[in-house]
């Protein structure tokens, strides 16, 4: 049986859970409600949308490239950029913040 290409699979906000709690040597895995916090704390909209439509909906990335009007590697690109933000140690730190 084949498995979906990477860019055909769904996410859930678990998904991107665990891909934070990978970096570097991070011991703990950051809680769901401070991932939303800090995505909707993102300033460029297109990062934030895409971000939330991936996560939060689990749309794939053609999904979300016909709802934005743009092509799916543009949108592969966008959440690249996202996951970088959202990895940096003070996005980090500010995930457990209350």
């Amino acid at each position: 049986m084949d498995r979906p290409e990477i860019s055909e699979m769904r996410h859930t906000w678990s998904d991107l859970q665990h891909k934070l709690s990978e970096r570097y040597d991070y011991k703990r895995t950051p809680p769901l409600n401070g991932i939303r916090k800090v995505v909707s704390e993102i300033s460029h909209s297109k990062i934030r949308a895409v971000l939330n439509l991936r996560y939060g909906e689990g749309m794939v990335l053609r999904e979300i490239g016909e709802e934005l009007n743009l092509t799916g590697s543009r949108i592969s690109g966008i959440e690249a950029k996202g996951l970088r933000i959202l990895k940096h140690p003070t996005r980090l730190r500010r995930m457990f913040d209350d």
